[in-house]
């Protein structure tokens, strides 16, 4: 399950990781409850169309933004989540199933999905950069996922900009970066900046969304500068809740990117290209979550805060 502003996105897929079924649902996700009552009815409708024993489902991957602005001095509420702040949907939603549920952010779920798709071997180390009412990235390392310390690796949003950076008006990089900040430059709620309605836009060469993405590159190019030194990747995705032409240009404009040691006449990939997976991403990484942390020793680790210290399946039954 995806779980985005104004939107749910659920997939049904078998251990090989093929879809089987799908389900998308527009409507008000401000209240938390409200919207975990939703997703149950959705998923239990899902599996009882599917013929599936709910017996033989391993589990579900929740993909929502994971932030609890209650753990943290600072503020860290974003606009349309407030009300979720301290609420357990992954508790929540497990007892309204009875199935156990993991949870992850979006740009981490997309990563994975983007290298069990990609063509040919996949990078061992990558980081893909996801573009939503945030900026975070998924960063993968010898090919798993970095969750840190407390599950916050990759949230590169909260960087304070630098304010040597040229026309740089300080703040972070979600303050440049993030579907945020063009709702903030349209003056409009940000629920209205639909992928479909960003690439009208686009099409339109619409002059503010035009000038966003100008501000927007100097912020990536400086952002893919930080990543290529801190985590040295074999390339850098760009994705999110655009349309693949907005993120196409984006990467287009952000060449030429900053020095960095990533700059070598060996490269196999390039330093920073698009995603192959945009709006699938993170629904198709959450569907992997419980087939991994079941066949994976070392994938199950990253998640013992959520299934336990034990060594039986994850599967509960």
């Amino acid at each position: 399950m995806h779980v985005d502003q104004g939107r749910i996105s659920i997939v049904l897929g078998d251990l090989l990781l093929n879809i089987r079924q799908r389900v998308e649902w527009v409507g008000e996700t401000t209240d938390p409850a409200a919207t975990t009552t939703v997703m149950a009815q959705l998923a239990e409708t899902m599996i009882l169309e599917s013929g599936i024993e709910k017996q033989k489902i391993w589990g579900i991957g929740l993909v929502l933004p994971t932030l609890n602005a209650d753990t943290y001095e600072a503020e860290m509420t974003m606009p349309g989540w407030d009300l979720w702040r301290g609420f357990d949907v992954a508790g929540k939603l497990g007892a309204l199933l009875d199935l156990p549920v993991l949870m992850e952010n979006d740009a981490t779920a997309a990563a994975m999905a983007e290298l069990f798709s990609h063509s040919g071997t996949p990078p061992r180390n990558a980081v893909l950069v996801y573009i939503g009412y945030g900026t975070g990235a998924g960063i993968v390392v010898d090919g798993m996922p970095m969750k840190g310390a407390r599950g916050n690796a990759g949230e590169l949003g909260l960087l304070p900009l630098p304010l040597c950076l040229p026309d740089s008006p300080g703040g972070v990089i979600d303050d440049q970066l993030s579907l945020h900040a063009i709702a903030r430059m349209l003056h409009c709620p940000v629920a209205e900046l639909t992928p479909e309605a960003i690439g009208d836009m686009h099409a339109s060469r619409d002059s503010t969304l035009m000038h966003w993405m100008e501000t927007a590159t100097r912020t990536l190019r400086f952002l893919v500068a930080i990543i290529e030194t801190s985590f040295d990747p074999e390339t850098i995705f760009l994705s999110g809740g655009f349309p693949e032409s907005v993120l196409s240009a984006l990467v287009e404009r952000a060449y030429p990117l900053l020095p960095s040691l990533s700059a070598t006449r060996d490269r196999e990939l390039p330093r920073l290209i698009t995603a192959t997976l945009l709006t699938d991403g993170p629904v198709i990484g959450g569907m992997t979550l419980p087939v991994f942390v079941n066949t994976k020793p070392d994938f199950r680790h990253l998640y013992i805060r959520q299934v336990g210290s034990d060594e039986r399946p994850f599967d509960h039954r």
